[in-house]
């Protein structure tokens, strides 16, 4: 789940795929030219770029959701969205699992941005000090 919540751009996509396609890898979609896939033909993807890694790992040992945790991450958001919560005890264990993983990733994205802003501030503080003397 952290993968799909973190790393939406690689997390539906397989290595092969990868391998086969350059990706754009802000959006995670193909790349497009004249409306048609680019293929990679050779050129190093993500996890096997100089300096380069992939939150999914390498082909050899990819990270990657099973079927079954697919179906239950999409039943989770159906009922999410809908309110609508069967009355059974292994929903409710999962739905208790997944709001865990969803709180966490939030906890993680809130000091990703306060990290950010506290660089931020700092490069702004040094440069505005240096220029205001």
């Amino acid at each position: 789940m952290l993968l799909i919540l973190l790393h939406p751009e690689v997390a539906g996509r397989s290595c092969a795929e990868c391998i086969e396609w350059v990706f754009d890898e802000e959006t995670g979609r193909k790349l497009l030219r004249c409306g048609r896939p680019v293929p990679r033909n050779g050129a190093p993807t993500r996890c096997r770029a100089p300096g380069g890694t992939c939150p999914k790992g390498t082909p050899e040992s990819p990270i990657e959701l099973t079927e079954q945790n697919r179906r239950v991450w999409r039943h989770y958001l159906e009922c999410r969205a809908t309110g609508q919560w069967p009355d059974d005890a292994l929903v409710r264990e999962h739905a208790a699992v997944l709001r865990a993983v969803e709180d966490h990733v939030e906890a993680v994205r809130q000091d990703r941005r306060a990290a950010a802003l506290i660089q931020a501030t700092a490069i702004g503080t040094i440069g505005g000090g240096a220029r205001g003397r």
